[in-house]
């Protein structure tokens, strides 16, 4: 096995943890969407590639953390998100996440039906929040500062 096809995890009530071990290359989207207990995934080194929306839809999941040694991915200073390095682009986070500073890009759905997410702190590097990035979550507070460089927020991304 190399990759996780679209919807291959999709829906699972007993999913509650994922471990990605080395070898897997792919993670295509939706492959683990809405499982509803889903709380923790870990990444290992060889993954090259998570589409947007792998992991969209899951209410309970707090962390995702990357193998320190994978030169696409990362989860820096412990965000608890997946960030693609080269873009520093947060693709995906969970209800324990910190966007950290450096993040230009949230992309789109990245925390979508995270209902767990209640407060978020978007630093002054990020300029651009996708589609849909906050829809369907827990948020009550979100923290924008002063300074902060947005260039664009797309439509509905916080419902």
């Amino acid at each position: 096995v190399y990759g996780i096809a679209s919807g291959t995890f999709q829906e699972k009530e007993n999913v509650q943890t994922i471990t990605l071990e080395s070898g897997i290359t792919y993670v295509d989207y939706s492959a683990f969407g809405y499982c509803p207990n889903l709380r923790s995934v870990r990444l290992c080194d060889t993954v090259e590639k998570v589409e947007t929306n792998a992991f969209i839809y899951c209410p309970k999941l707090e962390t995702i953390t990357v193998d320190t040694t994978n030169p696409v991915y990362d989860s820096r200073n412990g965000c608890n998100g997946l960030v693609e390095t080269a873009t520093n682009t947060l693709i995906a986070g969970g209800s324990r996440s910190a966007i950290p500073e450096g993040i230009v890009r949230i992309e789109s759905n990245a925390f979508h039906g995270c209902t767990s997410l209640t407060e978020i702190t978007i630093p002054n590097t990020v300029k651009t929040i996708g589609w849909y990035a906050f829809t369907d979550t827990g948020l009550k507070s979100i923290y924008i500062p002063a300074i902060c460089n947005l260039f664009c927020i797309w439509c509905c991304c916080y419902r």
